[in-house]
């Protein structure tokens, strides 16, 4: 399922919620980054 930022706030109902997609997704390129460059 992929929400975007607005709908996953709106799920979540908090106001952290989209610094945690954000961070998530950070956590998610920097893995494919590092895959990378091995």
């Amino acid at each position: 399922m992929t929400l975007t930022a607005l709908e996953y706030s709106d799920l979540m109902g908090i106001p952290n919620a989209r610094r945690d997609l954000y961070k998530a997704a950070d956590s998610l390129f920097d893995g494919k980054r590092l895959a990378n460059h091995t």
